[in-house]
């Protein structure tokens, strides 16, 4: 947290370093730097949870277990999808996905599962709100709400005797939102905790890959933004321009040429040198 990630190099904090199995692709478990972990720790963090209260990306603890109960997302970007993929894990009995974009309904299945219920608040009866028809089809409201969007149909949609309500986006500029504030980050430490959550997806528990949609190289940045508003999902990674990457031979020549350079792997697939120099043979 708090890194340059539009750059070859950066400088950050010491604090901001995590070490990780070294057998994670690094162009997948970038990901699990914000959105993905924020999802996966506002639902599986603590023993029993389920349950968390927040205000923008702020959440407080509670004790709830959320095996067996009904949960809804309320928007089906990255976030909301960790959600879905978390809540699909910690064994909801019922989840249901909230969008107004009908192309997310594939999305939400994929990672939840065919059981996935999809309401689009659009195409509901005239007049009747989305949380209303959630508190008539659970019979009284659900049991959690994890809230991307900051929807005060979220707070209203948790079942008024024992619901809890998580709103993990942010408010737009000018709009307040009323709650009890806490930790950040899905209430994940990251210098601690995100190892093992880097262990979670190399077992097969979480979703990553599919979070991904496009590969960029860096010189192609501006056209990933470009990606992220015409596609219904984008996510992608971008990689560093491709000079500083060398064969197993220029890579043998440059560890005996500087004693500077050490060989590491690259997105596995590739090598490339600890220092940058677009030669990659002689120190610069």
């Amino acid at each position: 947290m708090g890194t340059s990630t539009f750059s070859q190099y950066t400088v950050v904090s010491e604090f901001s370093v995590v070490a990780i199995n070294p057998k994670a692709p690094l162009e997948k478990v970038c990901l699990l730097g914000c959105g993905i972990t924020t999802a996966w720790g506002a639902v599986t963090k603590l023993d029993g949870i389920g349950a968390h209260c927040a205000s923008s990306n702020l959440i407080f603890e509670l004790t709830y277990s959320s095996e067996g109960s009904n949960v809804a997302v309320f928007g089906c970007g990255c976030i909301g999808l960790g959600c879905i993929n978390a809540a699909r894990i910690k064994k909801a009995a019922r989840i249901i996905a909230v969008d107004t974009n009908p192309k997310k309904e594939a999305w939400a299945k994929k990672f939840g599962g065919d059981g996935v219920e999809f309401v689009n608040p659009t195409q509901l009866p005239e007049g009747k709100r989305i949380q209303d028809h959630l508190v008539d089809i659970t019979d009284g409201g659900l049991d959690f709400t994890f809230d991307v969007q900051v929807m005060r149909a979220a707070l209203e949609a948790s079942h008024k005797g024992w619901g809890v309500s998580t709103i993990i986006g942010v408010a737009p500029a000018g709009h307040e939102i009323s709650t009890r504030p806490g930790s950040a980050f899905g209430g994940v430490k990251g210098r601690t905790e995100l190892p093992g959550i880097v262990e979670e997806y190399l077992a097969g528990k979480m979703l990553v890959d599919e979070y991904v949609t496009h590969h960029r190289d860096l010189a192609e940045i501006q056209k990933g933004f470009e990606d992220m508003h015409v596609s219904p999902l984008a996510r992608s990674y971008n990689f560093p321009g491709t000079d500083h990457l060398c064969s197993k031979e220029s890579v043998s020549a440059a560890l005996s040429t500087c004693p500077k350079s050490r060989a590491l792997p690259l997105y596995n697939k590739e090598t490339h040198l600890s220092h940058w120099n677009k030669s990659c043979i002689r120190c610069t």
